[in-house]
């Protein structure tokens, strides 16, 4: 197996390649950050809209099982997650509304 292209002796890598893949896994996490904020956003849409209903489903479960194809446990940590979200904008929103004062 072939070195690695910028790596040290050992398996370390060197510093630009350390810096290469900081800079990287930053991109990734902010992409990730993104992606669950505007995941939250659209359960909390979905579900306070009862989408379920709508599409003729009996309930949340079922419309996350059919229509996401996901089980209904991850379908109710969906609105956990939106749940906390909304919980963070607020208090994040409050904070900043104090820092003007």
């Amino acid at each position: 197996m072939g070195k690695r292209r910028n790596q040290e002796p050992g398996g370390l890598v060197g510093e630009a390649e350390a810096r290469r893949l900081t800079g990287a896994l930053r991109e990734s996490v902010e992409q990730v950050r993104t992606a669950v904020l505007v995941l939250a956003e659209r359960v909390r849409a979905a579900h306070h809209g009862r989408v379920w209903i709508a599409l003729g489903y009996p309930s949340w479960g079922a419309y996350a099982a059919g229509e996401l194809d996901v089980s209904r446990s991850t379908a109710y940590r969906l609105l956990d997650l939106a749940a906390t979200a909304e919980a963070i904008e607020d208090v994040v929103g409050r904070t900043r509304a104090t820092e003007r004062f």
